[in-house]
This record gives C-alpha cells, structure tokens and sequence, in this order.
C-alpha cells in the first residue's frame, strides 16, 4: 500500500479523534468522576503533569464514560501559530458535530460559514456558542499536548473560545508543563487544576497493577507478594510509569529493584528509563520500537516501510493492547493510526541512533520518501535528521508550491526556519521563503529575500535550472506590474507545456496560471481553460483544497466573463476552507461572485444583504475590496440613502495601491461615484466617473463612470469613455456601453438609432438574464422602453420585465392608492404590444386574472384605458 495521495486537512483526522483505552489500563473512575464535578463548576481544566503519569489515558477513558460532546485535538509541532491552534479547534468541533447523531443543522450552518471567513476569534467564538445554545448543545474540547500551544495561541485562540462561548465551549488541556499563566483572561472560578498528586497511583490501584502478574503469570502468590503495593508506592511515589516498568522488571524475574529516581528530573533520566525497558524487550520488538519510533505517528504502511517486517501492523496492535507507550485511535471507516507517547518516541530515537547512526538515519530517510507527499513539513525534518540534505530540499521543491496554494505557507515557512543554514540559504530556499513572507503580508522582507536569492543565483558558476524554475513559479505571487506578470504567466505556461514538472507541481502551477490571468483581465477564456482543467483534475485525484480553490475562481471567471448561466452549473458551494494567508487573494470570493451576479441580474437586495457581511469582514484586500465596491453600487442603485455613508466609510477600506494586477484605486472611485450621484452630489459624481474614465482599463468600472457621466449631463464625458470601450468586453458591460449609447441617441432626437441600440442591448442581455443596464430610476431610458415596444422589438417579455424594474406612479397621482407588486409588472407589460394573452402567459396566470389586474390599475391611475395609462408614464 502506498501513501494517500489527496491534500492534507488542516488537522487529520487522527488528531481529533480520541485514542481508545487499552485492555490492560487501570480505570480510574474517581479521577473521571473529578473531572466531571469540574466541568459541571468551570469552563477549563487543566490535567497537569510530567510525562508518564497517563493524562493521555485518563482523558481517553473520560470521553467513553462522559455524555457530554466531546471535541478531541492532539497537537503537533506545527500548531504553534495561532491560526493553525484555531484551525484545529474549529475542524474537530465540525467534525464531532457531522459524525453526532442529534440533529444540528443549523449549528453546521454556522460552521460552514466560519471556516475560511477570517473572522475575529471572539465573533467566531459568540457566533458558534450561540449556535449551540440555539441547538441546546455544549461542546467540550480535548486539547492534547497543550504543551505545544504558544502563549499567543493560548491567548489569541483557546482563551477567548472559553470567555465568549456563552458557556456552552469548554475545555480540557492535557499538558507536561505549565500553561496557567497563558490562560491570563480567566479567573480562578473558571479554572480547576487535576495534577501529578491527583494523577499519582493510589496503594490499591498499585494491587490492580500488579493483579495481572499475580492473577495470570503466579496465580498461587502468597500474601507477602500482595503486599508489595505499599512498597512501590514508597518507592515510586506512585508515578504510573514507574510502577509499570518496575512491573516489568518483576515479571523478567529480577529481584533487585532499578535504582531509578522517582521522577524524571532531566532528560538523562528518561532516557535511562526508556533504556531499561527497550533493553531487555526480546530482541526483534526490540528492534522494531527503536525503528518505527522515528515518527510518534504511523500506520501499518508506515511501520513495515520502517521496520521491514510484513507484520507490522500486528506487532502495533499488540503493543497497544499490551500497555507499551502506543496509543490507538481508530476512524469509523476501520482506519487505524498508532501514536507513541511523545517523549518517549523522542528518548527511543536517542538510543536508536546511539546503538546505531548509520540504522537510524537510515529510518529517518525512509520516514522522509514515505511522508514526503502528504506530510511535506514532517518529511523534510525526517530527512535532516537522516543526514541527506538533497532530499530534504527535493520534498521542498515538490511540494511548496502546492503547500502555498493550499493555504500553508506558515508551516512551510516553520520548515524553512528549521533547515541548516547551509539549506537555508540556498538560493531556491530564498525563493520560497520570500513567497511565504508575501502571503504573510511582509512585503519588504519578501523582496529582500527574493532579491538576496537572485543575487546568490546571478555569483554561481552555474545556473541551477531549479533555481530558475522556482523563480519562474514565485513570480506569479511577487510580482505587481502587469507586464511583468504577463511575461511571468507566459513562462509559466513554457513550464506546463514542456511537462517538466512533477505531476501534483504540475496541477497547482495549472491552477495558478489560470489564477493570474484571471486577475490580469487580460484573457477570459484562457484563465476559464486553465482553471476548468484545475478544478476536474483535482476533483478527480482527491486534492481537494486545490478543487475548492479552483472551483471558486472557476464560478467567479465565468462571472465576470458574463457567462452567468454556466457559473450558475459550477457548485455554489464546497469544502469549507479554514482561515488562511492565502485569503489575502480569495478571501470572501463566493460572496463577491454572488453578489457580482445579483447586481448585473438586478437583485439589489441580495447584493446589499451579502455586501452587510462584509462591513464586519477583516480582510480588505482580495476579493472583498471588490464586494465593496459592489455594495456601494447596490446602496446607489436602490436609493438606500441611509446606507451611503456606511458604504462610503467601508471603501476605505480598499487598498490605497493596486496589486498583483488588481487596480483597487478605481473599484474605489467608481463606487464613490454612484453614491454621491444617489444623493445628489453631482459635482463629486462627475469627479469620481472623469478619473475612472482617464484611468481606467476595467471595463465594467469604465462603463458604470460612463453611466454616471451621462446621467449628470456631461454628454461629451459619456462620450469619451463610450470611445475607450473596447468590443471584446463582458456582454453585461456591452449591454449597458450600448444602453448608454441608445440613451444619448434618444436625448438628441435620433429615435431610429436609439431603438436599434436599444434592440442590440436587448439581444445581449436575454440569454444571461442581464436586467441592471436597463433598471433604475433613469427618465431617458424609461422613456426610450416604453417607446420601444410600439416600435416593434423581438423580446417584448424582457422589455417588460425591465419596464416593470422602473416603473413608479408620477407625483401628480402619488395622492391614489399605491401599485401592487403584481400591478406593476402588469402595467409594465401594458406598455408593450403585448395582448391580455400574451400577458397572462408571461406571468403565469389566467387572462381573467390580468383583466382583473387591468381594471385596478385604472382605476387607481384615474384613466380609462390602456393607451391613457401607458401615455400617463410617458
């Protein structure tokens, strides 16, 4: 069997998942009701204690015994940040949640709406604690290794879960060393402490103990071997590890006790320990600990690749039933995963390499090739410790683009930070490092390095092809001026097409090439290819972070292309992403192309209720910066006046400088300008619509400036920017360059033009639904449409629709009864040559109905027929 080949979550599922209890533990049912009188009083509880006294096991037996929702996360070495802490917290809660028979809909609602929002921890902490509440739920989440958690992650991600969970997010830490202090925001009420005393073997549970060696290897024990409880209880002071190997020694027969310090004071002293019992295994397991404790983490595979033995999985499964220090955790698919205790793993692999360097790097090389794919950071660490640096920067080199893509420049960069300096300053490691510092939004230091890599590149007597390569690939994230980005995207398909990359480099580079040329503008339907064939190839291979990346940039393309209708065919939704640097680029895009769509489509509402969302959103670059702009156009064209300066305060927010080809400075103004035309600003609208004409090449920007200019009057405005409007645009901003076209046509009295524009908008407009060009509270326009339908138009049901979007009652008769919604659309439809028939047809309804309809409106409208009202509107 080979390693699994599909993209890592952010926390496998070994990590929140709890192990399960050996055969042979001693159960400790007042510890476990301790822990239940706790958490009846408190939000956390600390299980605080050196290595060896099973605070690992005694949470594992709490959560079988317990009904209360049990959350469980193992910690690693690459949870340190804290957004990776936050990650795991909120991947194991969603996935207890999904695995939990109860019903709690809408608290996965709320999940799926959290992961990859980038909200602040404390909304995301109220927002779930109010779910749960909501759902009559409370969670408690397991964190084991808490010693692995940072005081930033304790206190930026742990701690404020707890203060405003609203009670129904509580915790319980394991941890080796002391964590209270990090825990600063919690009082003493809130905290309650299980320690080494509390963990400690009591005199009968010592007699438990050794009960298994009486019961089954001497069952004919006399009463004075009952009574050495008390002895090793004098002895150990009732540390469990202690008393097991001690055990141990008992059943090799020795009658002299190990002279062992009771607890293990330093590093010397476990590793004594750990040597006393490896020692005197038989030979073969013996063998196979030292080996397959290279990784703290395996499964069957991974042992029998360490160890050579085809029955590792078996030698495993005994070890973990038999009370050695290998904890098993079992999916509800069968799917087994072994943890050794990690310190000592740690103190195995000093004996292994002691009693043999060559055997021991040897492991380690081996752990680094069968890692390598989807644990990369754990890979590269094995193979430093394997002494073979090349296969260390090899394991970089295929996988950091994709560990970038995926949202994971932080543990690459944590990678990065641990390799010998020899490595480390490696020009092509200069590359990567510099990229990590761009999506952590260090600019600077991501040019120096970039710049220290292509200096160490230039003095080298030969060009290293991979360093060029790797240059090549950072290019599409460091650079800024469109031209060079252009060049890079050129060359980066060179390297597609020359198929000179690994299989899994070349499908993110795929993806990434269509993800430039989308933010370049520059070929729609080259960035739709690259990304189609992204997002089916990763679908298929199981990538799926590369699959949900490519899908939202594949709907959004297409979006913005003006192919609404094969964006509505790709899913709205799919893998809920954690929170990410990689959302400095595509954060909030779903949002963005829904909204994108809901305003040429003219749903105004949904644009202004997703765009309220985003007001809260922390992230203003990416694709929120442009939701904003879209908010603002939504407040402007449903003449919402008590939004404008809430959306005007929001574009603020917009970055100040255009990047990575994106040119924020004009989403700003052109959305400036449709609000200050809203509430009569016409002097600041013009202003606005005159710079984004100079300025801009965003076609869609270009052609609402436009709309504004010829709104306000300045014709000869309009008229420049009509000019600049190239026909290759999106048809949405085709439909409403020849709107504008049609309508300025109109205001000089050019009637046969203005309806053949007006027909040509039309023509555009009905295959996608587009109806925003034609809606609006705009005289001219109004006044054009209801002239058109008398002229003779081939899609009189559209022009209806886009009547029945602008209709309003005239001030001289806003004393009658007000419209209906229905008696508006019909009367817009009365405005065209439509029949009663035809009518009733459209809408869906009886021609009674429409009759019926008829009659109301005249007589609210105080006319008598249909030529009256339709000349009224005029």
């Amino acid at each position: 069997m080979q390693p699994p080949t599909g993209a890592r979550q952010k926390a496998p599922w070994f990590l929140t998942a709890a192990p399960t209890v050996r055969a042979t533990a001693i159960p400790r049912p007042h510890l476990v009701a301790a822990l239940e009188r706790a958490l009846a009083s408190r939000a956390v509880v600390l299980v605080q204690a050196p290595w060896g006294y099973g605070k690992t096991t005694l949470l594992s037996e709490w959560s079988e015994a317990t009904q209360r929702d049990v959350c469980w996360l193992t910690l690693t070495g690459y949870d340190r940040p804290p957004e990776r802490l936050l990650d795991g917290v909120l991947t194991t809660i969603e996935r207890h949640l999904r695995d939990s028979a109860s019903a709690v809909g809408d608290v996965m609602a709320v999940m799926a709406h959290l992961r990859g929002q980038g909200q602040p921890v404390e909304l995301i902490a109220r927002t779930l604690g109010e779910a749960l509440q909501q759902a009559e739920r409370s969670v408690v989440v397991v964190i084991d290794r808490a010693e692995l958690a940072t005081s930033e992650g304790m206190r930026d991600a742990l701690t404020p879960l707890v203060v405003h969970g609203g009670g129904a997010i509580r915790m319980v830490m394991a941890s080796t060393s002391e964590v209270r202090p990090d825990l600063w925001r919690l009082t003493a009420h809130d905290l309650e402490l299980i320690g080494a005393t509390d963990l400690a073997f009591n005199e009968a549970e010592i007699d438990a103990v050794l009960a298994h060696d009486r019961d089954l290897v001497h069952p004919g024990a006399s009463e004075a071997e009952t009574g050495r409880a008390a002895e090793i209880l004098a002895l150990t002071q009732g540390w469990p590890v202690a008393v097991a190997l001690l055990q141990r020694a008992r059943e090799r027969g020795e009658r002299d006790e190990p002279n062992w310090p009771v607890a293990p004071v330093d590093d010397q002293s476990v590793t004594e320990y750990v040597q006393a019992l490896v020692e005197d295994l038989p030979p073969d397991l013996r063998d196979f600990i030292l080996a397959s404790t290279t990784t703290p983490t395996l499964n069957g595979d991974l042992a029998r690749a360490l160890t050579g033995r085809e029955d590792a999985a078996a030698v495993l499964e005994r070890g973990a039933t038999s009370g050695l220090f290998l904890d098993r955790t079992v999916k509800r698919d069968g799917q087994t995963v072994y943890t050794w205790h990690a310190l000592f793993a740690r103190h195995a692999r000093i004996i292994a390499s002691r009693r043999s360097p060559e055997r021991a790097a040897a492991n380690e090389r081996a752990a680094a090739r069968w890692l390598r794919t989807d644990f990369p950071e754990e890979a590269v660490q094995h193979a430093v410790r394997g002494g073979d640096l090349e296969l260390a920067l090899a394991i970089l080199r295929d996988n950091w683009f994709a560990m970038i893509v995926d949202g994971r420049s932080l543990p690459l960069e944590e990678c990065c930070a641990r390799l010998p300096d020899e490595v480390r300053e490696q020009p092509e490691v200069l590359v990567i490092r510099s990229c990590c510092r761009e999506l952590a939004g260090d600019r600077d230091t991501a040019m120096l390095l970039r710049d220290r890599a292509a200096r160490r590149h230039g003095s080298a007597q030969h060009q290293d092809e991979e360093v060029e390569r790797a240059s090549i690939l950072a290019s599409l994230f460091l650079g800024d001026d469109p031209d060079r980005l252009v060049r890079a995207v050129d060359r980066v398909a060179a390297l597609v097409d020359a198929h000179v990359l690994p299989e899994r480099a070349h499908l993110y580079v795929t993806f990434l090439a269509g993800w430039v040329v989308l933010r370049l503008r520059t070929s729609p339907d080259k960035a739709i290819r690259l990304l189609r064939t992204a997002y089916a190839q990763a679908s298929s291979l199981g990538h799926t972070r590369l699959a949900e990346r490519a899908r939202q940039n594949l709907r959004f393309v297409l979006t913005w292309a003006g192919s609404f209708r094969a964006a509505d065919e790709v899913p709205q939704t799919g893998t809920p992403m954690p929170h990410s640097p990689w959302d400095g680029y595509d954060g909030e895009i779903d949002t963005v192309t829904a909204m994108y769509s809901a305003y040429w489509r003219d749903d105004l509402d949904e644009v202004i209720e997703r765009g309220t969302a985003l007001l809260t959103s922390p992230i203003a670059s990416g694709y929120s910066a442009i939701g904003l702009m879209y908010y603002g156009f939504g407040v402007a064209a449903s003449r919402r006046s008590d939004l404008v300066d809430g959306a005007r305060r929001a574009l603020t927010r917009v970055p100040p400088n255009g990047s990575h080809g994106v040119p924020w400075p004009i989403y700003r103004r052109v959305a400036l300008a449709v609000l200050a035309e809203s509430v009569g600003e016409v002097e600041r609208a013009q202003e606005h619509a005159r710079a984004v004409v100079e300025a801009s090449d965003v076609p869609a920007s270009l052609a609402v400036a436009i709309d504004v200019l010829r709104r306000t009057g300045d014709r000869a405005g309009a008229l420049r920017g009509l000019a600049l409007l190239s026909k290759e645009t999106p048809i949405y901003v085709r439909t409403m360059g020849i709107c504008a076209q049609a309508a300025l046509a109109w205001e000089t009295g050019e009637r046969s033009l203005a309806h053949r524009s007006l027909e040509q908008a039309l023509v555009l407009a009905e295959p996608e639904g587009i109806r925003r060009p034609f809606a609006g509270a705009d005289p001219v326009l109004q006044a054009l449409m209801a002239a058109h339908g008398p002229w003779g138009t081939a899609y009189e049901p559209l022009l209806a629709d886009c009547l029945g979007r602008t209709t309003s009652v005239p001030v001289s008769r806003r004393h009658v009864d007000p419209l209906t919604v229905r008696e508006r659309e019909v009367l817009a439809h009365l405005r065209t040559t439509m029949t009663a028939a035809e009518i009733a047809q459209a809408l869906f309804v009886s021609v009674a109905t429409v009759r019926t309809h008829m009659r109301a409106i005249y007589r609210k409208l105080g006319v008598p027929n249909r030529r009256e009202a339709a000349r009224l509107l005029l």
